[in-house]
């Protein structure tokens, strides 16, 4: 055994080996590759593709956990399932963690360094939230919540057209103060099927909301929930850009662009 400059070794293989030797002692595990009967190389190099593709198999198992091989990594729309005790604990630190690192002005949110801080492994991360965005929505939800319990107050209002504003008043602060928010409300695809769920709870009561104004004059036929979200983002792009002193212009361009066509 050849081992590190400076690491202590013993007679025959140790656990302190170089890449290349550790790679070999994987290989000559596999008996097919150590008895090479094979007359030709093309056959010996199938053999030897497949035991690397064991090799990382196993290896991804070991650092990954029993856990994501049990299905309960996170689910994708239609495909929640329960999590485990642990699990929920390890979801819950990843999320104040992240928390944390926002309030601390690190709007990167980077899945490795906010393993390290949390205490779990990469793999234990990318189980919960496969990417940032998966993450943010996360961490969105309770202003989504928020936007949800206004639309329908919204709904309440005696004047739909006032409803209507206040709505998209209240909605433009949020996408403003929080700039991942506001790319949840964007995103044409969902991470989760709780945001999506949301998204539909929101569409429910604008269009409800829409409908009312509808009937009484107060906005134009063919508009929908989707379109009024869309054009509320294009409006917190233009102030996003512009400066905050236009706000309250371009909502109201948004507004009126919303009254039928006189």
């Amino acid at each position: 055994m050849i081992a590190k400059r400076g690491e202590p070794h013993g007679t025959g293989l140790g656990v302190l080996r170089y890449v290349v030797e550790r790679t070999i002692a994987w290989l000559h595990g596999f008996r097919r590759l150590r008895i090479r009967w094979e007359r030709r190389d093309d056959i010996h190099e199938a053999f030897l593709s497949l035991a690397f593709c064991l090799i990382t198999h196993r290896h991804v198992q070991r650092l990954s956990g029993d856990l994501f091989y049990a299905g309960a990594v996170t689910p994708k729309v239609g495909q929640e399932t329960e999590l485990r005790a642990d699990a929920v604990r390890n979801r819950a630190r990843i999320l104040r963690i992240a928390r944390e690192r926002l309030a601390a002005g690190d709007t990167s949110l980077q899945l490795n360094a906010i393993a390290r801080l949390a205490g779990v492994g990469v793999g234990t991360v990318y189980r919960h939230f496969p990417n940032r965005h998966a993450l943010v929505e996360a961490l969105s939800a309770e202003r989504f919540r928020e936007l949800i319990a206004e639309a329908q107050a919204a709904v309440a209002v005696d004047d739909p057209r006032a409803g209507l504003h206040r709505l998209l008043r209240f909605a433009l602060d949020r996408m403003l103060d929080d700039s991942d928010f506001a790319a949840v409300l964007e995103s044409a695809a969902d991470a989760s099927a709780q945001t999506s769920d949301m998204r539909a709870e929101l569409d429910q009561a604008v269009t409800g909301l829409l409908d009312r104004a509808r009937l009484s004059g107060a906005i134009r036929d063919g508009v929908d929930a989707e379109d009024v979200r869309r054009l509320l983002c294009g409006v917190h792009h233009a102030v996003h850009t512009g400066g905050g002193a236009r706000r309250n212009l371009y909502l109201d361009v948004l507004l009126e662009g919303l009254r039928p066509p006189r």
